[in-house]
């Protein structure tokens, strides 16, 4: 009875260790994800607005002209003076994603990355895949959920 406790013990310790040290990098990652918003804006101050927004159609009419043979998938406006709106690309063949780029919703001009993007971007690679390739990421995430169901039990 003692080498079964022993032998459990152990057990319990190593996927205490080995899964609680990674999950607790996809934990502080996945809480730095939770203010993106809010920390994109504070490193982003949205400048007064100095012209009208331009409706939605025109807004669209516009960006179409700035980029032709790229589809547009959507397109956010905000009602807050001064805020960019923002315009989903269509992926090109062979793509998952599109590009996402904010644009200034009184003249239509595309804007540069806001500061921050890149950051969160790897971010949210580390979260999501552990900075893996995401073939190999996935099922090592994945795998780590499923210690944890195990964890509460080899500690019984």
């Amino acid at each position: 009875m003692a080498l079964l406790r022993r032998v459990w013990f152990q057990i319990h310790w190593f996927i205490g260790i080995t899964a609680g040290s990674v999950l607790v990098v996809i934990g502080l990652s996945g809480a730095t994800l939770s203010f993106r918003a809010e920390i994109t804006d504070l490193l982003n101050p949205i400048p007064a607005a100095l012209a009208a927004p331009l409706a939605p159609p025109a807004l669209l009419e516009r960006l179409q002209a700035q980029s032709p043979g790229r589809r547009i998938a959507s397109l956010t406006v905000f009602t807050e003076p001064g805020r960019p709106a923002r315009v989903g690309f269509a992926p090109p063949p062979g793509e998952r994603r599109g590009e996402t780029r904010f644009v200034d919703a009184a003249t239509g001009a595309l804007l540069p990355d806001p500061v921050g993007e890149h950051f969160f971007e790897f971010v949210e690679e580390l979260h999501r895949w552990l900075l893996l390739p995401r073939d190999d990421g996935k099922p090592i995430t994945g795998s780590l959920a499923g210690l944890l169901l195990l964890f509460p039990l080899s500690s019984l």
